[in-house]
């Protein structure tokens, strides 16, 4: 029997968390639980880490299960978006190496296997072990079948490229690495669409949206309608203005952030839990 955690959601009916009076956390599996880990022959544990504390629950919680079980089961741990991606290099001098201190981490907790979706760096594996990075492509064919077949992918920057989207057209963009900030866009010429009305950007994460605003932009006067599939979509300064350049915006449901005008799509069966 396999078992599904998810971690903050099942916090206090899988596991109880708690903080001491100077401040440090404690997780503990609760008693009525205890039973139905023991009879488990795998378990899984989904993990959304988006502060410091979750990384260190995560821990704690590893932990509590592996006393639990006594090696009876063996445990996998889903990351559906993989926190530090981005941070996959030192930027500027004095910086730190985010993703490889990350993937420390998680490797020191030894899970069986880490699966998460669409991993933003390919430095990912070579950062965690046992990584199974899962392919967005079922959920990019799903978009494009919902809009049109005869719909142009349009990437982003080279970054995208990885996907491997056969006649996919492709855009550049410009970006401080030490600030951040894109400072240009440059687009295809609107003869490269051909006869297409319907043009799809595709890449793998939407956080403020500065980058699709910008992509919008310089092709508002093509006459297209224009949709965005992101694979994880933060959305950090919500969609409203994203809203105005697109038709509709798809992501899967790996972050935890709900927006009613988001097509949001279920990348794995996560089960029902303990």
């Amino acid at each position: 029997m396999k078992l599904n955690i998810r971690l903050p959601e099942d916090r206090g009916w899988v596991y109880e968390q708690f903080n001491y009076p100077a401040g440090e956390l404690q997780v503990r599996i609760q008693p009525d639980k205890i039973k139905q880990l023991c009879e488990s022959t795998e378990v899984s544990v989904t993990a959304n880490i988006r502060r410091s504390e979750d990384l260190i629950a995560l821990c704690l919680l590893t932990d509590a299960l592996r006393e639990t079980l006594q090696g009876r089961s063996d445990m996998e741990l889903v990351l559906p978006y993989l926190p530090y991606a981005r941070a996959d290099r030192r930027f500027v001098d004095g910086d730190c190496y985010a993703l490889k201190v990350f993937g420390q981490i998680i490797d020191g907790l030894a899970y069986s296997q880490v699966v998460t979706l669409d991993a933003h760096s390919p430095h990912a594996k070579k950062c965690i072990a046992n990584l199974v990075d899962v392919s967005p492509l079922p959920l990019i064919n799903e978009v494009i079948s919902r809009i049109d077949p005869r719909t142009v992918i349009l990437l982003p920057d080279e970054g995208a490229a990885r996907y491997g989207l056969k006649g996919a057209l492709q855009c550049t963009k410009h970006r401080d690495s030490k600030t951040g900030k894109l400072s240009g866009f440059s687009v295809p010429s609107r003869e490269k669409f051909g006869e297409a009305h319907n043009v799809l950007i595709v890449d793998d994460i939407c956080d403020g949206g500065g980058t699709f605003l910008g992509i919008a932009e310089k092709l508002e006067d093509y006459g297209l309608d224009l949709y965005l599939y992101v694979s994880h979509g933060i959305f950090s300064k919500g969609t409203d203005e994203l809203r105005e350049r697109f038709n509709w915006i798809f992501t899967s449901d790996s972050f935890l952030a709900q927006h009613k005008s988001v097509s949001y799509m279920p990348w794995r069966n996560s089960g029902k839990g303990l």
